[in-house]
């Protein structure tokens, strides 16, 4: 969400401070010194969106966050569902393929921003992300 509005707002940004400067240079509104500083700063914005790529890094946190769902899904099913039926080697290998998929979900993540962080502790504290399901499906039986 981060890296996706950081590019929406960069792009729009520079489309219009190049658009005004535009304007000002072929109406004479503002001057051409005035036009020529925000056709230049127009176009230092650009090149901060190329070079801080948001919309590569909001596709990799997509990627990766679904890889995360998938783990948490698997190992939730495993815990409510499966594991009271399963026998203790299904049940090790089962685990070893979660564990395995968490690793490659670890491995391909970016890390996580301060901004990511301070969303997630005020989150945390707020008790908006404070999620009993763990507790009240495993007290389930």
């Amino acid at each position: 969400m981060i890296w996706r509005s950081t590019h929406r707002w960069l792009s729009v940004l520079a489309a219009a401070v190049g658009a005004l400067a535009g304007v000002s240079a072929v109406a004479d509104v503002i001057g051409v010194r005035l036009a020529g500083v925000g056709a230049l700063l127009a176009t230092v914005i650009g090149g901060a969106t190329s070079l801080l790529a948001p919309d590569q890094h909001a596709t990799q946190c997509t990627t990766s966050g679904n890889a995360y769902v998938e783990v948490r899904d698997g190992s939730q099913q495993m815990l409510c569902v499966d594991l009271a039926r399963l026998e203790y080697e299904a049940a090790r290998q089962r685990l070893e393929d979660l564990t395995a998929g968490l690793h490659a979900a670890n491995q391909a993540a970016e890390p996580t921003s301060f901004l990511a962080r301070w969303y997630a502790r005020r989150a945390l504290k707020s008790g908006i992300a404070n999620d009993d399901v763990w507790a009240v499906r495993t007290l389930r039986e």
